[in-house]
């Protein structure tokens, strides 16, 4: 503890303490006129590091070097050629420091040794080194790019990841004989030579973990009696901040979906994993299939359902891993994901939800989208258009006439077609489906009868129907002189003698539908005595002639 509270300090200052036991070595072969002051001049940091030469490789008179002599160079002391690391993406809140001033990270910028970056909460990025090597950087994490140099005479690399804060996932590539790459934490080293492994800075500042996916790695503890700890694929170790050792743990098989996956058109995307036992969280990342190490989004959930954000149409990669109880991420499974979000659907305008509509002529209407060709109309009985599915294709405008001839609960849904040169128009997702009833029409009333003095008239009806009455001078009812609704099959019309009337009927069923009209009756008032231009010729008193006859 003593070791690594001091380490901790060193951080604090801003220089890392050595972890391992034995740097790394690189072999150089002397040439003709090589002397110890020239190598170290040459190659290492300091030409008086010629005396640590000496030293190392055992040689008496440093200014005589047989040619073919293999000399041992320590890669902690290799000047080599500064490199820079590229930030690859970063989204959610990314952040670079170097020197006394802080920017926002940007896809492309380059990074010098001593750069840290910091992500938030939520966030996440990824930075890509000169060989090709890739760090993804989750949520809450700071790193520091403690040393990226390459001697390129000598072929060998010494790349060091400073863990801050948070968790780093490392693809590394092979390396070469004498190189290293290692992630280092206050309590211990990381250091591989060409693999996919993570490493985890606990909370504390103090505990780690390590998990390894691919390849094999080191993990050297803090403390002056600590020994490697050979980590293989598959495996992992938790190192407790109370703990000198860790030990190497088998990972969590990796998570499944719980069904298959099906192309993703709404976001955001509810992705439903089976439960594992033993999972304490869920990693969920989406990556592009065509640049693999672009990560588009990066999650981890307590439960074993995932909400995948907006992402851009095209074929992707899921990866998924558990986590267990001290925090290792278990295997990885790697899925193909087909996003295929646009051209956004049309908004359903008519019918409108659950309305009650006549069979026949149907006409679907709904919103246009800007700079849609065409749109496509499904309608099914089906609420999942499994089966029965009528399609009907319409250019320009969303305006479909699609006949329904069999009675019940209709389903429909429309979706956008998006022209591409030199291939058939690109299908959208469909819109949320509306529903809609389609039964017939009632029968228009008959049995219409009038009583004895002709103004009550009255017709057949049906249990829950209401009905319309039209009163007109004329057969054709161009213009109308009454037009009422009643909840009875009948009605009671003020009428006058000496004229000529047209009625029809028409029924409202139950479920909303009107029936057509029936056919127009004549009616009128009987007996009186007209004139010749059809008005009532009454008595001295004003009485009508047909009162006064009876």
């Amino acid at each position: 503890m003593r070791r690594a509270a001091a380490w901790l300090a060193a951080l604090t200052m801003g220089a890392w303490a050595t972890a391992w036991a034995h740097e790394p070595l690189v072999a150089y072969e002397v040439r003709a006129g090589d002397t110890l002051y020239g190598v170290s001049q040459r190659y290492l940091e300091s030409r008086d590091d010629w005396r640590l030469l000496q030293r190392l490789n055992g040689v008496r008179d440093p200014r005589r070097l047989p040619p073919g002599l293999r000399l041992k160079l320590p890669l902690d002391r290799l000047r080599g050629v500064a490199q820079t690391a590229t930030v690859l993406y970063a989204l959610g809140g990314v952040e670079v420091a170097e020197g006394h001033g802080s920017r926002p990270a940007q896809p492309g910028d380059r990074l010098a040794e001593g750069a840290r970056v910091r992500v938030a909460p939520g966030g996440f990025a990824g930075l890509g080194l000169s060989d090709g090597s890739t760090l993804h950087l989750q949520g809450n994490t700071q790193l520091r790019l403690l040393r990226l140099r390459e001697a390129g005479e000598l072929g060998v690399r010494d790349q060091r990841i400073g863990i801050e804060r948070g968790r780093v996932d490392s693809t590394v590539k092979p390396l070469a004989p004498g190189s290293r790459f290692d992630v280092r934490t206050p309590r211990a080293v990381t250091g591989v030579r060409g693999t996919r492994f993570g490493v985890a800075l606990g909370a504390d500042g103090l505990s780690m973990s390590t998990d390894v996916i691919e390849g094999q790695v080191a993990l050297l503890a803090e403390g002056p009696a600590a020994q490697p700890l050979a980590l293989a694929a598959g495996t992992g170790a938790v190192l407790p901040a109370a703990s000198p050792s860790a030990r190497a743990v088998p990972l969590l098989p990796p998570p499944a979906p719980e069904a298959a996956l099906a192309p993703v058109e709404r976001f955001p995307h509810a992705l439903r994993l089976l439960p594992l036992p033993g999972a304490t969280g869920y990693r969920v990342q989406v990556s592009d299939t065509s640049a693999p190490a672009r990560v588009l989004s990066d999650q981890t959930v307590a439960e074993p359902l995932a909400l995948l954000p907006a992402l851009p149409d095209g074929e992707h990669l899921l990866h998924l891993r558990a986590v267990d109880g001290g925090g290792l991420m278990g295997h990885e499974r790697t899925l193909p994901l087909s996003v295929r979000a646009t051209p956004v659907p049309p908004l359903l305008r008519s019918p409108r939800a659950g309305e009650v509509l006549p069979l026949g002529q149907v006409r679907w209407l709904c919103t246009e989208v800007p700079g849609v060709q065409a749109y496509l109309l499904q309608v099914s009985p089906d609420p999942a258009f499994g089966r029965e599915v009528q399609e009907q294709r319409q250019e320009g405008r969303c305006d479909f006439q699609l006949p329904i001839e069999a009675q019940g609960e209709y389903h429909w849904r429309v979706a956008s077609l998006q022209a591409t040169p030199g291939a058939p128009a690109r299908r959208g997702p469909f819109s949320d489906a509306g529903s809609v009833t389609l039964l017939p029409r009632p029968s228009a009333p008959t049995g219409l009868q009038n009583d004895a003095d002709g103004r009550r008239l009255f017709w057949r009806g049906q249990a829950g129907e209401r009905y319309r009455v039209q009163l007109s001078a004329a057969p054709d009812f161009a213009s109308l002189l009454q037009d009422i609704e009643v909840a009875l099959p009948e009605i009671r019309l003020d009428l006058q003698v000496c004229r000529t009337y047209f009625v029809r009927l028409s029924a409202r069923s139950a479920q909303g539908l009107w029936s057509d009209f029936s056919a127009p009756r004549r009616v009128g008032l009987p007996g009186g005595l007209c004139s010749a231009e059809g008005n009532a010729v009454g008595g001295p008193g004003g009485e009508g002639w047909d009162t006064l006859a009876r």
